[in-house]
């Protein structure tokens, strides 16, 4: 599932993801981005479950189910 959201949403995501794994922020590879992707080293892999596009631009990739919205997790896909 992947949602555009808000700031506060976004950093209450991180931090339940966080309960279950060490979350890699990475900054833009690129000349003239200012993106932060999000990473999890998950079942041998590298998975992201984030990106920061500022000002404003916060994205989920919710792989974990842990995303919610009005109090119920978002299955959505």
């Amino acid at each position: 599932m992947t949602a555009l959201t808000n700031s506060g949403d976004f950093l209450e995501y991180l931090a339940c993801v966080r309960e279950r794994y060490h979350v890699f922020a990475l900054p833009s590879i690129h000349r003239g981005e200012f993106d932060t992707t999000y990473q999890i080293y998950k079942e041998g892999q590298w998975h992201v479950i984030g990106r920061h596009d500022p000002p404003n631009e916060y994205l989920i990739f919710d792989l974990l189910g842990v995303y919610q919205q009005n109090g119920k997790t978002n299955t959505t896909k």
